[in-house]
């Protein structure tokens, strides 16, 4: 949206394109993860409406468009922001029926969210949500604290884990110290620099950093690893357009900002 309305400010005749049936991509649940954000972020997805609708941009939602389809467009240049990959955990047990990923978990909120919108559904999570009550949490990057945080304030018993030597990647400091003393205050738990072993009916089986083996019972176990690049179509259509640009998450998955840095930057020199 941002890469949009640059080039359309600078003159450019600009053709959004959006699969879903609202602009904003992320953003709703983003929203409603984040709680105390969720009226800004809302208010940016409508800033950004307002924005292209006056400046010209053409905006078609509910079209996913394909490689066919821009040859037939035959545009002067392409910017691509179709999002990253989910991460991948490979680990034995992982397609077991407790297992769900925040694609499936955001898929799953998305479809109530069409009908009641983020604000209903965010009350509405309070009451309700399809995870049980026990939850592993497997990615301590931000994406993974912060899922953890939006489950502790709806009852569920949260712990987080990684291979990695420190959890909260992607927070400042200070946001991470705040967040993980709240979260022990909660009754959270955490372990990092694990390995792990396998994924059974009780739960996690990890390795923690000090060599003990540990089984982190569970009702549902999450999958929220960070985003990773995903340049397929970029690489298919870079012999058939003039100019092709990828920015944000399918590029390099970065913070929500950076992204919008990305598309202001190729928004503004195209």
């Amino acid at each position: 949206m941002e890469a949009a309305r640059m080039a359309a400010s600078r003159g450019h005749e600009v053709v959004l394109y959006e699969k879903e049936g609202k602009l904003g991509g992320l953003i709703p649940v983003a929203s409603m993860v984040k709680d105390l954000e969720i009226d800004s972020l809302l208010d940016l997805i409508h800033y950004y409406e307002i924005q292209l609708a006056q400046l010209g941009v053409k905006v078609k939602v509910g079209e996913e468009i394909g490689i066919s389809d821009i040859e037939e467009v035959k545009p002067d240049a392409v910017i691509l922001a179709t999002g990253g990959s989910p991460g991948i955990a490979k680990i034995p047990g992982i397609d077991n029926c407790t297992v769900v990923s925040t694609a499936d978990l955001k898929k799953k909120l998305g479809i109530f969210m069409k009908i009641l919108g983020p604000k209903t559904l965010e009350r509405l999570t309070k009451l309700w949500m399809p995870i049980g009550k026990r939850v592993v949490v497997i990615g301590g990057a931000v994406q993974g604290c912060q899922l953890a945080e939006f489950l502790v304030k709806r009852g569920r018993q949260v712990t987080v884990v990684d291979t990695a030597e420190e959890l909260g990647d992607g927070m400042t400091g200070d946001d991470k110290g705040q967040l993980f003393a709240w979260l022990k205050q909660k009754g959270a738990t955490w372990f990092n620099k694990v390995q792990y072993e396998r994924i059974t009916e009780k739960g996690l089986d990890i390795i923690t950093r000090d060599g003990e083996r540990k089984t982190l019972e569970a009702d549902t176990i999450i999958i929220a690893l960070p985003f990773q690049p995903n340049p397929d179509l970029f690489k298919s259509l870079q012999a058939k357009v003039p100019e092709i640009y990828a920015i944000g998450d399918c590029k390099e998955p970065h913070l929500m900002v950076q992204a919008i840095a990305d598309g202001w930057e190729i928004g503004s020199t195209i």
